[in-house]
């Protein structure tokens, strides 16, 4: 092991969740992933490992490593030491590609179901390129305690942009600071009221198996834009909106067998970066509890319904509460800490997550090579067996599904149902 501080310190309250749950071995794992797509040949692997080294090196973050404690996982907090170099062998790996049009997303998938404990590595950069591929890849598979979605991109905007420090990320656009009093107790009443009621129980919900399978569908920039027109009225709806609208639709599709539940509600995390926070990397995240309007037919509807809920949430302060959640049960035992994860993982609180993480300002390039597409993935943890990423690079947007293994085939259908849902909403458009 590199040399490390003497001093080990513990995840901030914002990570702490991530950490306690691989600490305790919950449910599924908190591993995320961001897959790039370049155009060209690809790199030598020893001159990725010196650009790694060069532009990570020096962000502590990257140097992280977990470590035990005298008292053992189940009583003592989780600690990290911060090595004094990072080490690119440790982190940086070449892979090559089969044949085959699917080879990518199916070497992207067994690198995902890998167990990979935080104390081997916090991060791993996978580069994958073979004689057949069209172009090549690079794989970031990052611990969720370490960065959040926002995070991510920056780091990404520092090792693959022009090798300027990059700019500071906005701040949360949702930020909303409830003071005490009666709208506070309002917004917790009201967050509390929604999850005693509790969601119907979706065929995918469970504890997630072995194995994971990436899909994903690409959008034009000009078919999202467009989307947001159609639901009428004002304000337009958000491209997050879009986004969960299309989630709604295509749960609706695979789901148009049976019974559509009428309670089906996803996890939403959001940006709480304040201006002086803004370019801060780790976890500064909060989130909210969106209902998806599976049962309602059109789709100018489900987006009016979806942008109905999403300003009650930011009305209600709802993820201000539940940061405000995050800090306070950092202060109380692990135990307390597991099991508000296991809580907000759960079915009946949120039956699956959608992670929407803006994409970088400017174009990526690895050493020269330009990036064509970005994919991004929340983990599977807790019972929510699939889950959503929606970001973007150019003016083309990527949405993926990732589940276990035993759902692939639920993946491919979902991928190709939100491509429908997108263009869909765009034909609804309204001038």
């Amino acid at each position: 092991m590199p040399p490390t501080s003497p001093k080990p310190n513990h995840p901030a309250p914002g990570d702490l969740p991530f950490a306690a749950h691989e600490w305790f071995g919950n449910p599924g794992d908190p591993w995320f992933f961001v897959l790039v797509r370049f155009r060209g040949g690809a790199p030598e692997l020893a001159d990725l490992r010196e650009l790694v080294r060069s532009r990570w090196g020096p962000v502590p973050r990257m140097r992280l490593r977990a470590g035990p404690t005298r008292t053992g996982r189940r009583r003592g907090r989780p600690r990290w030491f911060v090595a004094e170099h990072l080490d690119p062998e440790r982190h940086v790996v070449a892979a090559p590609l089969g044949p085959g049009p699917d080879a990518l997303r199916e070497r992207v998938g067994a690198f995902l179901g890998e167990p990979l404990p935080s104390t081997v590595a916090t991060w791993r950069l996978y580069l994958l390129s073979g004689p057949e591929a069209d172009g090549f890849a690079v794989l970031f598979r990052v611990h969720h305690a370490v960065a959040d979605g926002v995070s991510v991109i920056r780091l990404l905007e520092r090792l693959l942009g022009d090798g300027a420090e990059p700019r500071a990320a906005w701040p949360g656009a949702a930020v909303r600071r409830v003071p005490p009093g009666p709208a506070s107790v309002r917004g917790v009443l009201a967050t509390a009221a929604g999850v005693l009621r509790g969601n119907a129980r979706l065929p995918f919900n469970g504890r997630p198996g072995d194995g994971r399978h990436p899909a994903w569908v690409t959008v034009s920039g000009q078919t999202v834009r467009a989307a947001r027109h159609a639901a009428p009225g004002e304000p337009r709806p958000t491209v997050n909106d879009v986004y969960l609208a299309a989630v709604a639709g295509a749960l609706r599709t695979v789901l148009a067998d049976g019974a559509l539940p009428c309670r089906v509600a996803a996890l939403v995390p959001v940006n709480m970066r304040t201006t002086e926070e803004a370019s801060r990397i780790g976890n500064v995240v909060s989130f909210f509890r969106i209902p998806l309007p599976l049962t309602a037919s059109d789709p100018g509807a489900r987006l009016a319904r979806v942008r109905a809920e999403t300003a009650r949430a930011k009305a209600l302060g709802q993820a201000a509460i539940a940061r405000t959640a995050i800090e306070v049960a950092a202060r109380l035992p692990l135990p307390v800490i597991r099991l508000a994860g296991l809580i907000t993982m759960s079915a009946r609180y949120a039956n699956t997550s959608c992670t929407n993480i803006p994409g970088p300002d400017a174009p990526l390039r690895l050493l020269g090579r330009p990036a064509v597409e970005l994919v991004a993935a929340p983990p599977l943890m807790g019972s929510q067996n699939v889950v959503f990423g929606f970001t973007s690079h150019g003016d083309t947007f990527t949405v993926g599904v990732t589940t276990d293994g035993a759902h692939r085939a639920l993946a491919d259908r979902l991928a190709r149902a939100l491509g429908t849902e997108f263009e869909e909403l765009a034909a609804a458009a309204t001038p």
